[in-house]
């Protein structure tokens, strides 16, 4: 099988949890590269947390910054709530 299409993730959101370090920051950013708008998600690490948000800003203008504790379930109720109106007023061409 040929590789020579590469993979777009345009028009599509992938929502990366614990996106603030490490792992979660490559996987990200090259969901960005990949044209994903991409929402990244820490709980604690907020300076980790805006310096990736800047990377996968920069390749993905959709890309969004959100804080929760996923251990809490009104946060996690709220977090998805401020997706939703987030995402949902992006067009994808």
């Amino acid at each position: 099988m040929e590789n020579d299409k590469e993979l777009s993730l345009k028009g599509k959101i992938a929502f990366v949890t614990g996106s603030s370090k490490n792992l979660g920051v490559a996987i990200a950013v090259s969901l960005a590269e990949k044209g994903a708008s991409v929402i990244i998600h820490y709980n604690s690490s907020k300076k980790e947390a805006e310096e990736a948000f800047s990377k996968a800003k920069s390749l993905s203008e959709n890309s969004i910054l959100v804080k929760c504790n996923v251990e809490n379930s009104y946060e996690v109720k709220s977090l998805f709530s401020k997706i939703e109106k987030s995402m949902e007023s992006l067009t994808f061409s």
